[in-house]
Protein backbone atom coordinates (compact mmCIF):
# COMPACT_ATOMS: atom_id res chain seq x y z
CA UNK A 1 0.00 0.00 0.00
CA UNK A 2 2.48 2.36 0.60
CA UNK A 3 4.31 1.87 -3.06
CA UNK A 4 0.93 2.71 -4.12
CA UNK A 5 0.70 6.45 -2.10
CA UNK A 6 4.50 6.92 -3.23
CA UNK A 7 3.36 6.05 -6.70
CA UNK A 8 0.99 8.95 -6.42
CA UNK A 9 3.25 11.54 -4.92
CA UNK A 10 5.71 11.49 -7.62
CA UNK A 11 4.72 14.37 -10.56
CA UNK A 12 3.87 12.57 -14.08
CA UNK A 13 5.55 15.48 -15.60
CA UNK A 14 8.86 15.82 -14.37
CA UNK A 15 11.11 18.39 -16.07
CA UNK A 16 15.04 18.65 -15.60
CA UNK A 17 15.62 21.51 -18.14
CA UNK A 18 14.01 25.19 -19.33
CA UNK A 19 13.64 26.87 -22.72
CA UNK A 20 14.50 30.25 -22.27
CA UNK A 21 13.41 32.99 -25.35
CA UNK A 22 13.37 36.96 -25.84
CA UNK A 23 17.02 36.71 -25.57
CA UNK A 24 19.09 39.65 -25.98
CA UNK A 25 21.59 38.98 -29.38
CA UNK A 26 24.97 39.37 -27.49
CA UNK A 27 23.46 37.08 -24.71
CA UNK A 28 26.60 35.09 -23.53
CA UNK A 29 26.08 30.88 -21.85
CA UNK A 30 28.10 32.59 -18.73
CA UNK A 31 25.59 35.45 -18.79
CA UNK A 32 22.35 32.98 -18.35
CA UNK A 33 24.01 30.54 -16.33
CA UNK A 34 25.12 33.58 -14.07
CA UNK A 35 21.07 34.08 -13.89
CA UNK A 36 19.85 30.90 -13.62
CA UNK A 37 22.51 29.41 -10.66
CA UNK A 38 20.26 30.87 -8.43
CA UNK A 39 17.60 28.23 -9.12
CA UNK A 40 19.90 25.37 -8.58
CA UNK A 41 23.13 23.08 -10.03
CA UNK A 42 23.47 23.78 -13.92
CA UNK A 43 24.33 20.82 -16.02
CA UNK A 44 24.33 22.33 -19.16
CA UNK A 45 23.70 25.73 -21.13
CA UNK A 46 23.28 25.87 -25.04
CA UNK A 47 22.30 28.96 -26.80
CA UNK A 48 20.83 28.21 -29.83
CA UNK A 49 19.93 30.19 -32.86
CA UNK A 50 17.08 29.58 -35.70
CA UNK A 51 19.27 31.38 -38.31
CA UNK A 52 16.30 33.90 -38.96
CA UNK A 53 13.24 31.37 -38.70
CA UNK A 54 11.42 30.21 -35.61
CA UNK A 55 11.98 26.48 -34.84
CA UNK A 56 11.64 24.65 -31.60
CA UNK A 57 14.88 22.48 -32.39
CA UNK A 58 18.31 24.08 -33.12
CA UNK A 59 21.93 23.36 -33.09
CA UNK A 60 24.56 25.45 -31.21
CA UNK A 61 26.14 28.27 -33.22
CA UNK A 62 29.17 30.01 -32.77
CA UNK A 63 29.32 33.23 -31.59
CA UNK A 64 30.95 34.51 -34.34
CA UNK A 65 28.83 33.20 -37.12
CA UNK A 66 25.72 35.04 -35.85
CA UNK A 67 23.92 37.65 -37.53
CA UNK A 68 21.52 40.62 -37.05
CA UNK A 69 18.58 38.07 -38.58
CA UNK A 70 18.96 35.11 -36.06
CA UNK A 71 16.81 34.84 -33.50
CA UNK A 72 17.80 33.08 -30.20
CA UNK A 73 16.93 31.12 -27.86
CA UNK A 74 18.72 28.73 -24.71
CA UNK A 75 18.03 25.54 -22.62
CA UNK A 76 19.39 25.75 -19.33
CA UNK A 77 19.46 21.75 -17.77
CA UNK A 78 19.69 21.42 -14.36
CA UNK A 79 21.01 18.37 -12.14
CA UNK A 80 17.50 18.25 -10.56
CA UNK A 81 13.91 18.52 -11.22
CA UNK A 82 13.90 21.25 -8.03
CA UNK A 83 15.94 23.50 -9.59
CA UNK A 84 14.34 23.68 -12.96
CA UNK A 85 11.13 24.21 -11.64
CA UNK A 86 12.47 27.03 -9.59
CA UNK A 87 13.87 28.75 -12.95
CA UNK A 88 10.05 28.69 -14.26
CA UNK A 89 9.77 31.26 -11.75
CA UNK A 90 12.35 33.45 -13.34
CA UNK A 91 9.40 33.83 -16.11
CA UNK A 92 9.14 37.97 -16.66
CA UNK A 93 13.05 38.79 -15.39
CA UNK A 94 14.69 41.73 -17.55
CA UNK A 95 17.89 40.34 -17.69
CA UNK A 96 20.11 43.24 -20.33
CA UNK A 97 17.00 44.87 -20.94
CA UNK A 98 15.11 41.56 -21.91
CA UNK A 99 12.04 40.75 -20.27
CA UNK A 100 12.83 36.57 -20.65
CA UNK A 101 10.13 33.86 -21.62
CA UNK A 102 10.74 31.03 -19.02
CA UNK A 103 8.63 27.61 -20.00
CA UNK A 104 9.04 23.91 -19.78
CA UNK A 105 8.20 23.99 -23.41
CA UNK A 106 9.45 25.34 -26.03
CA UNK A 107 5.69 26.25 -27.46
CA UNK A 108 5.21 28.94 -25.28
CA UNK A 109 8.58 30.62 -26.78
CA UNK A 110 7.86 34.23 -28.68
CA UNK A 111 9.99 33.17 -31.35
CA UNK A 112 7.36 29.58 -31.78
CA UNK A 113 4.43 31.94 -31.64
CA UNK A 114 5.74 34.50 -34.25
CA UNK A 115 6.13 31.48 -36.69
CA UNK A 116 2.60 29.88 -35.56
CA UNK A 117 1.11 33.03 -36.06
CA UNK A 118 2.64 33.53 -39.36
CA UNK A 119 1.77 29.76 -40.44
CA UNK A 120 -2.31 30.59 -39.46
CA UNK A 121 -2.27 33.89 -41.26
CA UNK A 122 -1.00 32.21 -44.48
CA UNK A 123 -3.81 29.90 -44.44
CA UNK A 124 -6.56 32.12 -43.14
CA UNK A 125 -6.20 34.49 -46.49
CA UNK A 126 -9.55 34.56 -48.33
CA UNK A 127 -9.11 32.62 -51.27
CA UNK A 128 -9.96 33.94 -54.79
CA UNK A 129 -12.00 31.37 -56.93
CA UNK A 130 -9.94 30.80 -60.34
CA UNK A 131 -11.04 32.71 -63.18
CA UNK A 132 -11.18 29.81 -65.77
CA UNK A 133 -12.10 30.19 -69.54
CA UNK A 134 -13.52 27.21 -71.27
Amino acid sequence: MKQKAQARKSPIFEIRAVYVGNLISTITRERLEDVFIQCGSIIDTKIRCSRGKAVTMGVAVPLDALSPRDRQYATVEFRDTKAARKALGLNGIVVDGCSLVVSASPADLPEVQDMTKRSSNLNSREKKPLNCRV
